[in-house]
């Protein structure tokens, strides 16, 4: 018997992306951002920045491998190893 297939959401869901980009920031271009500021328009979260710097920010933050670096919320892990055994 063939297992059904399901989708979940990643983006602090199952990975925290706001925390590391939070983080990210802060460590990478002098930010003092706490995690209350954390908006999902980057642009409007960096402040004033010009367009080219802020898409090469979404491309630093996008770039291959660095999504391995996020941290599992909380249960997540833990949920989707209850939800493999079945889907």
């Amino acid at each position: 018997m063939s297992r059904k297939t399901i989708a979940v959401d990643i983006d602090d869901v199952i990975l925290a992306e706001a925390r590391f980009v939070i983080d990210y920031s802060n460590k990478q271009w002098g930010y003092s951002l706490s995690y209350d500021q954390y908006i999902e328009h980057w642009a409007e979260m960096w402040g004033e920045i010009p367009a080219e710097e802020y898409e090469r920010r979404v491309h630093e933050l996008h770039a291959p491998g660095v999504q391995t670096s996020y941290d599992f919320v909380d249960g997540a892990k833990e949920a989707l190893e209850r939800l493999a055994k079945r889907f």
